[in-house]
């Protein structure tokens, strides 16, 4: 993990949407507050493996626009009402799913995604400025994304991280996207449904899904340059 210590304060350097962060410890939440305000960071990094160990984002209000990324992992949340402070925000990666839904009508500035996924998060079809889109623990009661709310536009990436789902139908928005990767889908065992998004489709990546054998789909993708299926290049 490429977090050190740059004098008193702990810094993320990891290249990317979500590099350069600066990380907010519970011990000296205030000392932290005032550097970020004081500095030029935009990015915060949020992790109780780097000293937060509080159950609420809270502290976000008193950062307001200034934030435009924060990347939060292994915490334990009982409200994430802070980040609505953030009305600049950008880029969020938030992998917890054990934590309070989320409102996304009130991020409306949202460029970059990635999510542990929520059955309580709301309004995420209103997210039409998406460029990146990453969920991970896709896992409805009905193995269907149709029971799975998704942006109505994303005009880069998307990835599925650990889903149950055993085919893709159902799958609604996304219009737009141009590279789909869904990893680790023990159950997958067609790609029906991925034309629903596919106008724009040219890479699809699929990986450990080792029931996969119906790829009669890619031939109603219009745009597809290059497909790979658990390792193996799919001749179009």
């Amino acid at each position: 993990m490429p977090v050190r210590r740059s004098g008193e304060f702990l810094v993320f350097e990891q290249a990317g949407a979500f590099g350069g962060a600066l990380g907010i410890e519970s011990e000296r939440v205030q000392e932290c507050l005032d550097h970020f305000l004081a500095s030029d960071y935009s990015r915060l990094f949020i992790s109780r493996n780097f000293g937060y160990v509080g159950r609420d984002l809270d502290f976000l209000k008193q950062l307001a626009s200034k934030v435009q990324s924060i990347w939060a992992w292994d915490l334990k949340l009982d409200s994430i009402d802070g980040l609505y402070a953030c009305q600049g925000l950008q880029s969020l990666g938030l992998n917890e799913s054990n934590r309070p839904g989320i409102d996304f009508s009130r991020l409306p500035q949202l460029e970059h995604l990635y999510l542990g996924w929520h059955g309580n998060d709301r309004h995420l079809a209103d997210q039409a400025a998406l460029v990146k889109l990453h969920l991970s623990e896709v896992n409805p009661a009905s193995r269907s994304l149709g029971d799975v709310e998704l942006p109505s536009r994303c005009t880069g990436a998307v990835k599925f991280r650990a889903t149950n789902v055993t085919s893709l139908k159902g799958v609604g928005g996304l219009q737009g996207v141009r590279r789909f990767e869904l990893n680790v889908g023990s159950h997958l065992i067609a790609l029906d449904g991925i034309e629903q998004i596919g106008g724009c489709l040219e890479r699809v990546v699929v990986g450990q899904c080792p029931r996969l054998r119906d790829l009669g789909a890619l031939r109603r993708l219009p745009k597809l340059m290059s497909a790979t299926i658990n390792g193996n290049a799919v001749s179009l």
